[in-house]
């Protein structure tokens, strides 16, 4: 059903997800998406639901000090960013705001105190990206680019600010090569991943690329010192010559460079990896007798850097791919006798999972969005003095971060030391932090 009833408005807060919230004269929620705290507006009314409101900003009659002009002409049409219109350091301000308010409403606790947001350059600051593809064939158009906000219409998009500048300059060379293949009707995205040493494109596809394919992929990587992967099934294989050094991030600070391949997750933000990995080692306060448990590891991302202060560190995750390429990681750095790694599915652990492992003193967790629960109800579930003193938690969700932190205090007997944001992700309402525990 479809409304028509127009409200003026004054907008609040905003939520998680970017959008402005407000009250109508009778005190029901109204969330306002491209409304920003603090303004007047007339919105237009188009969903109704038992406890709020849903509507559509018609007109602002009264601004806010921190809008600014979005720099990309997609905006409000890409379903990638979604508060450019906000200026830099207030979006800052209203993550560690999410931060808070999810800690006191969810998680009903507080942390000791809330340390400075840590945050870089804000624009061309993505070092990987997924974009989607497709080929009209009526018109004989080949678009890339992300998706319509709430469609999966593809944007054709020419340029992207929050791209790395490598990657911008690849947009087009990548659009025209695609369109010439013959299987370009069954390819539906590319992944482009900008390393310190090489940038690797991977394509995904479903059919099987004729000799004329690979010639013009082949042709196109070398134009372009671009690595070619494509993607069929379960199987990724690289085009044209066989040999291939991994593509790599450094972490200077520790002495380390991570290898990668195509799908291999890292950060999308290297230069700010580089100060988040820094940070969470520090709150970490490792002594040199510690052993650490790294839960979520992935390629080794804070392990390597903790192995260079710990007498032993754990590293455990899913991935298969991710815990050999670790493996020989630890095996190039001669770190194979501090660092270990084992590969196991955190989220259907048993109930002896920490006693089968030797003592930790250190826990640093680095979950998916949808958290950490188990983890959390196993530990809390540990005799006190089994325990490990400190938990470092790295969260990329706010809400499942409230949720396991009112387990860890409230039933585990932890306190929140400290917590903040770091802001990874510019201009879209994600939010990382960084929060710690101890006994």
């Amino acid at each position: 059903m479809e409304y028509n009833l127009k409200k003026t408005l004054r907008i609040e807060s905003i939520d998680a997800k970017g959008i402005g919230v407000s009250h109508d004269e009778n005190g029901k929620v109204v969330f306002v998406d491209g409304s920003l705290p603090g303004e007047l507006v007339q919105a237009k009314i188009i969903k109704r639901k038992s406890s709020y409101d849903i509507a559509v900003l018609e007109d602002i009659i009264i601004s806010s000090p921190h809008r600014v002009i979005p720099r990309c002409k997609y905006f409000n049409i890409c379903g990638g960013c979604s508060i450019q219109h906000l200026d830099a350091a207030a979006q800052v301000a209203i993550k560690q705001r999410v931060l808070e308010d999810s800690f006191c409403h969810i998680g009903k606790v507080r942390p000791g105190f809330l340390f400075c947001p840590v945050y870089a350059e804000t624009w061309h600051y993505r070092d990987r990206s997924r974009l989607f593809v497709k080929f009209l064939q009526n018109k004989d158009k080949l678009l890339l680019g992300f998706y319509e906000r709430k469609s999966n219409r593809v944007i054709n998009i020419l340029n992207c600010p929050i791209l790395s500048r490598k990657i911008n300059i690849l947009l087009s060379p990548i659009r025209e090569v695609l369109h010439k293949l013959t299987i370009r009707n069954s390819i539906s995205q590319v992944e482009i991943a900008v390393g310190e040493n090489s940038v690797s494109l991977l394509i995904y596809n479903s059919c099987t690329p004729s000799r004329y394919d690979i010639i013009d992929l082949v042709s196109f990587g070398m134009d372009n010192s671009v690595d070619v992967w494509l993607h069929s099934g379960d199987i990724i294989y690289k085009v044209g010559d066989c040999s291939y050094e991994d593509t790599s991030y450094s972490l200077p600070e520790f002495e380390i460079s991570i290898p990668f391949r195509p799908k291999n997750f890292t950060q999308i933000n290297h230069k700010l990896n580089r100060i988040l990995v820094s940070k969470v080692v520090g709150l970490m306060d490792i002594k040199s007798s510690d052993n650490v448990l790294d839960l979520f590891c992935g390629l080794g991302n804070f392990t390597f850097p903790i192995a260079r202060m710990a007498n032993k560190v754990l590293g455990i995750d899913i991935d298969d791919n991710l815990i050999c390429k670790a493996n020989s990681i630890a095996v190039n750095y001669n770190l194979q006798d501090v660092v270990s790694f084992i590969k196991l599915d955190l989220f259907s652990l048993k109930d002896s999972f920490f006693n089968n492992l030797d003592p930790f003193d250190i826990m640093l967790i680095d979950p998916p969005r949808s958290g950490a629960d188990l983890i959390v109800r196993l530990l809390i579930s540990l005799a006190n003095n089994k325990r490990p003193r400190r938990v470092v938690y790295v969260s990329c969700n706010p809400h499942t971060l409230a949720r396991d932190s009112y387990l860890l205090v409230t039933n585990g007997g932890y306190r929140i030391v400290c917590s903040g944001i770091i802001n990874m992700f510019p201009h879209t309402s994600h939010v990382e932090s960084i929060t710690v525990f101890d006994t």
